[in-house]
């Protein structure tokens, strides 16, 4: 454990992503819904279908599928049960058709099964980003120009509120669902977190909408673009989220990035340097029922180090000057 101790937020996750593949855990996954997943490819690949190689992912179960005849290839997404209870399924439906015609996302969707989550999406071809392509200014200034553009957006078919702490309550279903429990010390710092969130004057949130999971991984070169994927958490949500989401992943200063930024927030640095133990938390809850029953197809090893990694550093986090001095600023607002 003492190892990861060490590593940064970007050099974790480029960790998960290289150690997830378990392959004989994700056919399983496919196995167990056999019936279902053949009907849902074959109502949508009439000449025929053949799975193919699994893809990283954290979420979900995602899948290279090609008919035999034409060759062309598709990407087929398997969610977990987490997934599905955080995302509107039918509204990411709508927000993937208006990304891809926007020209934000690259994203096509060839069928959609709005009940079990099932996405049929064309497989493409590029690059996908990861934390060090942003450390190059241009790419970073790329990056936030195009999530200001979604920010802007006034035609993007949302409706749902993003919740901070959305993850915690879904995992909390899920694990009753099953009779396990989450850990005392992950619902008392739900419930800190909680009551951190209920002092700041709703006031100072903008609500626009936000992608909420912009990690680094989740944007797509292609032909010198960038795009943006993976819409399942979009919703209405302060602009900071996801400019703190990418800093604390991309490990890039926070005034950095707002120096790059479009836009102006009087309370910009302040919004970042406390929604940063929210961004570590949504990784502890998903931890903490992986831990109990495996669902994923990370290794146990992983999971618990994520679990006790990210839980350190929502304390440490809290426990900074800096998160104290803004919490205060947000509370207090011009008064100080």
């Amino acid at each position: 454990m003492g190892k990861f101790k060490r590593m940064n937020g970007w050099q974790i996750l480029i960790t998960i992503i290289l150690l997830c593949i378990n392959l004989p855990n994700a056919y399983a996954s496919i196995d167990r819904q056999e019936a279902s997943v053949e009907s849902f490819l074959g109502s949508s690949l009439k000449g025929g279908f053949k799975i193919g190689h699994k893809l990283t992912s954290f979420s979900n179960n995602n899948f290279v599928v090609q008919e035999p005849l034409t060759g062309e290839r598709w990407v087929l997404r398997l969610p977990h049960e987490v997934s599905n209870l955080l995302s509107d399924r039918v509204q990411e439906r709508e927000v993937l058709k208006w990304a891809f015609k926007e020209s934000i996302s690259l994203i096509e969707v060839k069928d959609y099964d709005s009940d079990k989550g099932y996405l049929l999406t064309r497989f493409l071809q590029g690059q996908s980003c990861s934390a060090p392509d942003f450390k190059n200014t241009a790419k970073l200034q790329t990056a936030l120009k195009l999530l200001y553009r979604l920010h802007s957006s006034k035609t993007a078919p949302i409706s749902a509120k993003f919740q901070p702490l959305s993850r915690f309550f879904a995992t909390s279903i899920v694990a009753a669902s099953r009779e396990l429990s989450l850990p005392k010390e992950v619902q008392d710092v739900a419930d800190q977190l909680k009551q951190l969130l209920s002092q700041i004057p709703t006031c100072r949130f903008q609500s626009v909408v936000c992608h909420n999971d912009p990690s680094p991984e989740n944007f797509f070169y292609q032909d010198s673009r960038l795009y943006l994927h993976d819409w399942e958490l979009a919703g209405f949500n302060d602009p900071m989220w996801d400019l703190t989401h990418f800093s604390v992943i991309a490990q890039i200063d926070p005034e950095k990035i707002l120096s790059l930024y479009p836009a102006s927030d009087p309370w910009a640095l302040e919004k970042m340097m406390f929604f940063r133990p929210f961004i570590f938390f949504n990784t502890v809850v998903w931890a903490s029922l992986e831990r109990q029953q495996q669902f994923s197809s990370l290794s146990p090893q992983i999971t618990e180090m994520l679990y006790h990694t990210f839980l350190e550093k929502i304390a440490d986090s809290i426990k900074s000057s800096s998160f104290q001095v803004s919490l205060q600023k947000l509370i207090q607002g011009d008064a100080l």
